[in-house]
């Protein structure tokens, strides 16, 4: 579990201390994202997520060029046509 002044990396691969961290006893609904290591991240519905839409990749794509066209998207509305960014 993370804590509050923890440092983290960004999306933008500074390392920050986090702000704020939420817990939740029993939340009704979660979204659980399976990553192409073949982790999961499970989190609320709601949380925005670093990712790029397939149509916005190609080949040649650099590091820089898929950071601008990566978007915050909800757990919620990510499926098969999206790719999370990790770092």
């Amino acid at each position: 579990s993370l804590l509050r002044g923890q440092k983290v990396m960004t999306h933008k691969g500074t390392w920050e201390p986090i702000s704020e961290t939420f817990e939740f006893d029993n939340h009704p609904e979660m979204s659980t994202l399976r990553l192409s290591d073949d982790t999961e991240q499970t989190m609320t519905p709601n949380h925005r997520v670093y990712a790029i839409h397939k149509d916005n990749v190609s080949e040649d794509l650099s590091d820089d060029e898929m950071r601008t066209r990566a978007e915050w998207v909800a757990a919620k509305d990510l499926n098969d046509e999206w790719f999370v960014i990790t770092l």
